[in-house]
Formats: structure tokens, sequence, C-alpha cells
């Protein structure tokens, strides 16, 4: 039977009747043994799930604490603040941006889902539609960490290879790219009498011919003294570049697409991540599907890929549980700002707060920030915008480091001015808001011993003296 996304398998891929209900069903392994699986609402499986459930390296059923970096799937943020689901293995990273809904507070790392596990459609704390367990990586009370991935380099080569001045992008559909790795692997198994297992992973050239249509081709053949070796390139005139993948990569992202419903997809051959041993960036297949309606989850995304051999543009974000002292920790820490600083050099100097959200999310890593919590401060020469808290705003210059605070209200005051005196902290009832000339200061009221005067020291509101008077009132209430 020729492949069928849409037809219902069972977890060792025989062909499952349509029509089943949601809930448990039984099929019997290779062995003779009766196994259960479930089947899902897939109304309830988030937009990319197909993508991420093969685009990870991980085992099925396997437990979160023993999964290896590639094995997860991290749901994170875009620089827009959206929710971006990654998953990478030595040679793909795949990501899903889901246009509707934000990026978690805390990058999640999520054992890697399967398809055939139950995903209740009332989540409890950390499950996700994506399946399996998710580990907050931050802020977590009992000392578990988890290491995530940064996927930031792949993104941007990936959009590089639609957006540049020189791009060369074709639509495909991934069918085309799957059924011509099968010939391959059929061609491997019969001339070079490789297993199948052996001819599913060996690797192969894909390109786009003169016509636009997808090409896979041999990478390996018989030399004249019956070993196997490499074979050449194939000639492309007037066709896109080559590039050379594994066939098990190919055949795994391109039926995943399949499974998603994709069948008009953005494609592009140029570079990738690697290099060649003659310096030159190796070439990579890239896909790019922007702002397209799940037709399942009514969801709107943006699904992109990069397939290559050895991808390196996927970076380990190490937790603090890795690291044996401190110093350590924090020359790993700096050489992480310093990628991050580069990565939001785009965005120095923000004219708006969409910009400036942008600088502050490639900055610090957060993907929450969001765009309405920014105000922009053109007027100010040394602070570009500031982020608004509940009682205190965190001011920044156009770089996005911090240069200070200032309150909103008496509290946020109290506690700038507390955190810079610790030694002599004031209670609540010693603050006011200023009125009238005052209005936009903060007093602080208390009785002068040299003098047995009240007085009122009043500041602005970044917590700088402004000047103090003398207040004829009995009873105020004395430094803490």
């Amino acid at each position: 039977m020729a492949y069928n996304p849409a037809q219902p398998r069972n977890p060792i891929g025989q062909w499952a009747k349509w029509g089943l209900t949601v809930g448990w069903h039984e099929y019997v392994d290779r062995r003779g043994r009766v196994r259960k699986y479930y089947k899902n609402n897939l109304s309830q499986m988030p937009s990319g799930y197909e993508m991420m459930h093969v685009g990870a390296s991980g085992r099925n059923f396997s437990k979160l604490d023993d999964h290896d970096v590639h094995e997860r799937v991290h749901i994170t943020g875009t620089e827009d603040g959206e929710q971006l689901a990654i998953a990478s293995t030595g040679n793909t990273c795949f990501g899903v941006i889901n246009h509707d809904r934000e990026a978690p507070e805390h990058t999640l790392s999520v054992c890697r889902g399967n398809k055939f596990q139950p995903v209740s459609e009332n989540l409890p704390l950390n499950e996700t539609s994506f399946g399996g367990r998710a580990a907050q990586l931050e802020g977590r009370k009992d000392g578990k960490v988890y290491d995530t991935l940064n996927a930031q380099t792949n993104e941007r080569i990936n959009r590089a290879a639609f957006e540049g001045e020189n791009a060369k992008v074709y639509h495909i559909d991934p069918k085309d790219f799957a059924e011509g790795e099968v010939k391959v692997r059929h061609y491997y198994e019969r001339e070079l009498h490789m297993s199948n297992a052996d001819a599913r992973s060996a690797p192969v050239y894909v390109y786009m011919d003169k016509d636009g249509k997808p090409q896979v081709k041999a990478a390996l053949t018989v030399k004249k003294d019956g070993t196997i070796g490499r074979a050449h390139s194939p000639k492309n005139t007037g066709g896109s570049p080559t590039a050379k993948v594994n066939g098990d990569d190919l055949t795994r992202m391109t039926r995943a697409m399949q499974a998603e419903g994709l069948d008009d997809v953005p494609c592009a051959i140029s570079a990738g991540t690697g290099t060649q041993r003659n310096g030159r960036p190796q070439n990579a297949l890239h896909f790019r599907k922007e702002f397209y309606k799940n037709n399942v989850s009514g969801d709107h995304v943006t699904s992109w890929g990069t397939i290559e051999m050895d991808n390196k543009g996927t970076e380990i974000e190490k937790a603090r549980g890795e690291f044996s002292n401190d110093a350590e920790y924090a020359a790993y820490k700096q050489k992480v700002d310093s990628r991050r600083a580069n990565a939001a050099a785009n965005y120095f100097h923000p004219v708006d707060s969409e910009d400036a959200a942008k600088l502050m999310r490639r900055k610090t890593g957060n993907m929450n920030i969001p765009q309405d919590s920014i105000e922009m401060r053109h007027q100010d020469k040394t602070v570009s915008f500031a982020v608004r808290g509940e009682h205190t705003n965190t001011l920044y210059d156009g770089y996005g480091s911090r240069v200070g605070y200032e309150a909103n209200d008496a509290d946020g005051f109290r506690s700038m001015f507390n955190y810079s005196h610790q030694n002599n902290p004031v209670p609540a009832q010693a603050v006011h808001v200023g009125t009238g000339k005052r209005e936009g200061q903060y007093g602080i009221t208390l009785r002068d011993k040299a003098s047995g005067m009240s007085v009122v020291s009043w500041y602005n509101k970044r917590g700088h003296h402004t000047d103090t008077e003398p207040l004829l009132k009995a009873n105020l209430p004395q430094r803490a």
C-alpha cells in the first residue's frame, strides 16, 4: 500500500482502522504479544506536534531525568514573545512558532512525547500537549536542573536561506523528497547489498533540477575494486546547489511534514551551519513555511527546519548543576551573555517598544517580556526605555544594559531606599508621596537627633536626594 500520512497506524507502523475512537486500543507486536496504545483527540495536539515528535532523538516512553539535551523537545519563545518549540539531533534542527500562544515565562524541557501516549484534555501543571512531562528550568524549589538548547544560529541561517539577496526558493511537496529517498534506499539494498537499516541511514544527495523538481540521488556507489565508496556529486546545470544529508533524516522530517498536512512547502538549498574541509560553508536543505493556519488546532504557525550533516547551529545551554564551582559557572555565563549580546546587536538603540522588547528578549534570554510593559524615554539622555513592574520600573540604555530603577509608588520607593541603606532602613509609615509642587517625589519623614526637629528628606523617582525641609508636627515616626 502506498504511504498515506492520513492513514492511522499503530506503534509498530502497521495500518490501523479508520474511525477509531479516542481511548485505548490493542495491537499484536512482532513477537505475538498483545499491547495497548492510546489514540488522542487530534484537535488537542499542538501545531507542529508531528515534527517535534520525530525531530528529537529520544526514545519513546523514557524518563526525563535520563535524557540527553538532544533527546527532548524544548519550549521557549521567539524575539516577538511567541511560543517556539525546538527539537534537534546532531544533523537536524526544526522549530515550530505558534503565533497564537505566548512564550512561557521560563523555558520548558519536555520529555519527547509519543503520539500513542494519552494527553489530557484538561492539562495539569507540568504537562504539555506535546506529550511527555515538562520540566521547568528556572525557579525550581527541588533543585533539579536540566540543560536546554539555543537554536538562534540555526534559525538565523534558515531565515537567510529564504530572505538573502541571492536566495533561490522553490515550492515542493515533502512527499517528493520522501519517495525519492525510498528509491535510493532500494538501490542501496539491491546494488550495494546493504541491510535495510544501513540503507535507511546512508547518505543521499538532494537538489532541485532546472525545472524546480526535487531530486534524490545515491551518495554511495560500488568502486572498481568492489568496495563501497562516495559517489560524485550530481551535475545540475540550471538548478540548485546540491546538499548531502542522511537518508533517515530526510525521510523522518519530510514524512512528519506530510503528517502535519503540508503539501506546499518553500524549500532552499544553501549554506548551512557547518564548514567543509576547504573552509567553505557546507550546503544544507532548508524548509520554511510562514504563517499558515493549522486546520486541526486552528493556530497560526510558522514551521522551519534545516537538515545537514553534522549540524553546528544549536548550542547547549547548561544548567547550574553541570558546574563544580561558582567560578566555573560564572565563566560559562559570561560566554552566554556575550553570545546573547551579539544576538541582540541588531536591536541596539531601539526606536519603539517593539524593537526594545526584541532587544531585551535576545539579550536576557527571557522570551516572555511583553511589548506593552515597555515605555520609551526618547527625551532622556541616559535612559532609552523602561520595563514596567508592579512597584518599580527597570531602566535600560540603548544597549539593553540596566542603568537604574524608578519607583511607581511608595512601596517601590521604600524598597529601593532600603536596598541602598540596608544598615538603616525606614518603616512603611515614614514614606509618603509628594503632592502639589512635590508631585512625582517621595518623602522620608524622620526626627533630626541633633536639633530634635522633624524633617522630610525628598527624593525623586530614581532615588536621588533633592532637598530636606523641616516639618513641625509632633509624634512623627522615627527612623527604624
